[in-house]
């Protein structure tokens, strides 16, 4: 297994999560607001 190839995935994971966390804060405090991702 690669190395490199191992912490590509956690960290591309890591940036969808954030995303996630990002919509899902930016969605419940303001909903005229809408941030394209």
């Amino acid at each position: 297994m690669n190395v490199n190839a191992g912490h590509e995935r956690t960290s591309k994971a890591r940036i969808i999560h954030q995303i996630q966390l990002i919509r899902g804060i930016t969605s419940s405090t303001s909903q005229t607001n809408h941030y394209a991702y």
